[in-house]
């Protein structure tokens, strides 16, 4: 049996128990909202009961409120029996061994760690749809809603779900096809994921992946929980370890470093960023270096700037600004929104050729679309022909914007649109400008080189792409420093651009 059929298998039994749970933590809301009314209920007829007193100022008027009597007395027995119900339901229990109140459900106890056994039940299991609400509510809910939400958001992961995707994928052999489609990202050409989608798998930062596999391949979810605490989340950084060599075999994992870092500076010319990858130099501590005016080293002097150069560089290298920034994290780094702006300012000095290439390319990409001739720029040809504009890259290959315009932005300049897929998969008029048009063909370039890699390394098995990295099953002999230098050959096309690849081997797929 797979991996991930043994996980098929076992996951029944997960889910059934956290839908239990939800709808178990269901039912105790809308008892208490019944016993709230029917007490309630009570009060008001203690009250007319009082009214009646009052009124009347006599001890001996029983005749008058003694006709609330049987109603009190039928809300105190429906109290009762709502109050039985909610003890059935409640999310506590006893500890046998030291008598400590434990969540029902919990498998073990948190005070001292006795086993609490359960009983086995034949609850079928049900379907929880999730809402864009439940995420807002999660955050701010009470208990028992709060617990209800997030086991509704666990349940609903779809990165959990990809199991079934692998199950549903696999062949006859156990091993997956399909998963691929060559020239799928419409701007830049990048293989695009198919079934189980690769491209978006979740990282793995559990440091024993290989026990924490195998207690989910052997179905022991306590023990998961116990260790791990999050089961939907041990799930999913277990993901990529589903996928595993033949018996004998060895996965190589090669990938490119730092390689849209490396594209922009080639095609912008600007040479100190070239010049530190030549050197094997710390990016993002020149980088800082160079913001700052202060030497930069990484665990030494100054390296708590290193960060700031790098969330910069990731973020404001196809014209991006403090948004950007913060969307990269920037203030949950620790750093302050009044700060992030000079930093934007400062990152841009440093980079000045590249700041250049944004407003070159745009302005090539005007005057092609308003006069329909060609130019040049920074190794990259434009051109319209036949409704379309057209960017021939270094490697010869072309990028198409189809039906491209001049229109106005929100700012009231001018602006390039065209026609494309818009967020909502529908075919819509899109903006564009000179850092977007910069990203397209910066990813485009890396496409090209990992295609180049691909050729290069052609006598391997190579059995995946993902992003700029390449998955190669091979013998137990083959060297993943020979495999790293042939990937960083540089083409003909695309001379003084210096390539480096970092790899790892693994007995089965992860991030290392």
């Amino acid at each position: 049996m797979t991996f991930f059929d043994e996980i098929s298998k076992n996951l029944t039994g997960y889910g059934k128990e956290a839908a239990r749970k939800a709808k178990d933590a269901a039912q105790v809301l809308q008892l208490k909202a019944q016993i709230r009314g029917e007490k309630q209920k009570i009060n008001e007829l203690y009250a007319a009961i009082g009214a009646v007193y009052f009124k009347n100022h006599r001890d001996d008027s029983e005749d008058e409120y003694k006709i609330f009597f049987p109603e009190i007395e039928s809300a105190m027995v429906h109290v009762a029996e709502l109050e039985k119900k909610l003890s059935q339901l409640d999310t506590t229990e006893k500890c046998p061994c030291c008598g400590a109140a434990v969540k029902k459900g919990d498998s073990f106890c948190s005070k001292c760690g006795t086993p609490i056994q359960k009983e086995e039940d034949g609850t079928e299991e049900q379907h929880i749809a999730v809402t864009e609400d439940d995420f807002v509510q999660e955050e701010t809910a009470k208990e028992p809603v709060k617990s209800v939400l997030e086991m509704r958001l666990q349940l609903s992961k779809s990165s959990v779900k990809k199991y079934t995707a692998m199950k549903q994928t696999a062949c006859r052999d156990n091993r997956a096809r399909g998963m691929f489609s060559f020239y799928g990202a419409s701007r830049t050409g990048r293989w695009a994921g198919r079934n189980i989608q690769l491209q978006n798998l979740p990282q793995n930062h559990l440091e024993d992946l290989t026990e924490a596999r195998e207690l989910v391949k052997t179905g022991s979810f306590d023990d998961v929980q116990m260790i791990y605490d999050d089961v939907p989340d041990t799930l999913s950084q277990l993901i990529r370890t589903a996928f595993i060599p033949r018996q004998g075999m060895k996965f190589i994992v090669a990938d490119f470093s730092a390689i849209e870092a490396r594209v922009i500076a080639w095609l912008a010319d600007e040479q100190w960023v070239l010049d530190a990858f030549a050197n094997n130099k710390d990016l993002y501590c020149e980088t800082a270096s160079r913001m700052f005016g202060v030497p930069v080293e990484k665990h030494g002097i100054n390296g708590e700037l290193r960060q700031k150069g790098k969330q910069c560089t990731l973020s404001c290298s196809y014209g991006g600004a403090k948004g950007a920034l913060i969307a990269m994290g920037a203030i949950d780094s620790g750093m302050k929104e009044d700060e992030l702006q000079p930093l934007v300012i400062a990152w841009r000095e440093a980079n000045p050729n590249i700041v250049r290439f944004w407003h070159s390319l745009e302005q090539c990409a005007m005057k092609c679309i308003k006069e329909k001739t060609v130019t040049k720029t920074n190794r990259l040809t434009f051109s319209y022909e036949a409704g379309f504009l057209f960017i021939e890259l270094p490697s010869g290959r072309r990028l198409a914007y189809a039906k491209p315009r001049i229109g106005e932005n929100k700012f009231g300049g001018e602006s390039i649109t065209y026609m494309g897929i818009n967020a909502q998969k529908k075919w819509d008029r899109l903006e564009t400008f000179g850092g977007k048009i910069a990203e397209n063909v910066c990813q485009a370039v890396a496409r090209d080189l990992l295609m180049y890699s691909m050729q290069t390394l052609s006598h391997c098995f190579i059995v995946a792409t993902v992003h700029d990295e390449i998955i190669i099953e091979a013998s137990k002999d083959m060297s993943l420093d020979v495999v790293c230098q042939q990937m960083a050959r540089t083409p003909k096309w695309a001379e003084g651009l210096i390539l480096r690849a970092d790899g790892y081997e693994c007995e089965y797929y992860k991030k290392d």
